[in-house]
C-alpha cells in the first residue's frame, strides 16, 4: 500500500500549502518565492562558493531587460525558475530522465505566471531560454573555470557573475521584484 506522506504538498516561509498536483494561483506569493530560491544552490551545489537561483534568476531577468526591456518578459524571466522554491533545483540532465516530473513543474510554472499576470507567449519563453543559456555559460566562465566544455551555440551573457549570499540575494530578488513592476527599466536591475 503506498503512503501518503502528506497528500503532495509542501509547506513554505509564511505557512503556506503548495498541492503539486492541484496548484492554485493563490498558493504563491513573491516573498515565498524570493526566499526559497535564495536559499537554493545552483548546480546541485557543485560549486566552489554558494550560488543561488535567486540571484542567477536576477542575472537573466537583467540579460532580458539589456535587450527587451519589456515588463512582462523581463518579470517572465525573474520566476522563470520560480518552481524551484518549491521543488529544488533539479540539474537539467537528470530531471530529463523522469517526464512527469518536467510536465509537473511546467504546469505550477504556468499557474504562477498566470498568478503574476503573465500570459502563456512561445516567443516570451523563446527570449527568456536564450537569456538563460547565455546567464548559464557567463555562470560556467565565473564559477567553473576549467570545467568540461559545455555546447550551447551561444555566446556568454556579459555579466559579471557575482554570488551573494542567501540574505543578499533575496533583497536583491525583490529589489528587481518592485523595480520590475513600477516599470523602472531604465536602470539596471542588479545594484553595485
Amino acid at each position: 500500500m503506498k503512503s501518503k506522506l502528506n497528500e503532495g504538498w509542501v509547506e513554505t516561509v509564511s505557512h503556506r500549502k503548495i498541492y503539486f498536483k492541484n496548484p492554485k494561483e493563490e498558493m504563491f506569493n513573491i516573498n515565498d518565492i524570493a526566499w526559497g530560491l535564495s536559499n537554493i544552490c545552483r548546480y546541485a551545489g557543485q560549486v566552489p562558493t554558494f550560488y543561488s537561483v535567486a540571484t542567477h534568476s536576477v542575472y537573466v531577468a537583467e540579460e532580458v531587460r539589456i535587450f527587451w526591456p519589456s515588463q512582462s518578459i523581463v518579470l517572465r524571466a525573474l520566476l522563470h525558475d520560480a518552481v524551484e522554491a518549491y521543488t529544488s533545483d533539479i540539474p537539467s540532465p537528470f530531471k530529463e530522465l523522469f517526464p512527469e516530473v518536467v510536465q509537473m513543474e511546467k504546469t505550477i510554472l504556468n499557474v504562477i505566471y498566470h498568478k503574476f499576470k503573465l500570459q502563456d507567449d512561445a516567443v516570451d519563453d523563446y527570449i527568456v531560454s536564450q537569456a538563460d543559456k547565455k546567464v548559464l555559460l557567463a555562470e560556467k566562465r565565473s564559477l567553473l573555470p576549467g570545467s568540461f566544455t559545455w555546447n550551447y551555440p551561444l555566446k556568454p551573457s556579459e555579466q559579471k557573475i557575482v554570488p551573494v549570499s542567501p540574505e543578499l540575494s533575496n533583497h536583491k530578488f525583490l529589489s528587481a521584484y518592485h523595480k520590475i513592476r513600477q516599470m523602472e527599466l531604465s536602470k539596471p536591475l542588479i545594484e553595485g
